[in-house]
């Protein structure tokens, strides 16, 4: 199975996939497309920063476009920010999303997509 990926702050409508992040946008949109994938099938989104990893349960439904399958976000307070003695390091450490196939027990298995963006 081959994903196409397209992380954007858009949730809908015209997507502009981007590496980097204002915080002003609120959240980080991660739309995925599945080719030759027959049925829905469970994943695991795996959101990671600062060494702090945040696992999410969803779903990878098969479609011939892009659509939202998971959102994370990135304003506020420090969520997923590092310690609040060093939020400035924190926010200049790259973020990572990884989405896995999820195993009968929901635990993470083989590794589907991955990438890495910046938070400003």
């Amino acid at each position: 199975m081959q994903v196409a990926a397209v992380l954007a702050a858009q949730a809908d409508g015209p997507l502009e996939d981007a590496a980097e992040f204002s915080r002003d946008v609120g959240a980080v949109h991660l739309h995925l497309r599945a080719d030759s994938l027959m049925e829905a099938r469970p994943v695991l989104f795996v959101w990671t920063h600062a060494g702090v990893r945040e696992e999410v349960q969803g779903v990878l439904a098969p479609t011939t476009t892009l659509t939202l399958a998971a959102s994370h976000p990135i304003s506020g307070g420090p969520v997923i920010s590092g310690s609040p003695e060093q939020p400035e390091q924190a926010r200049g450490e790259p973020w990572q999303v990884e989405v896995y196939s999820a195993d009968a027990a929901g635990g993470a298995g083989e590794l589907l997509f991955r990438r890495e963006f910046l938070v400003l």
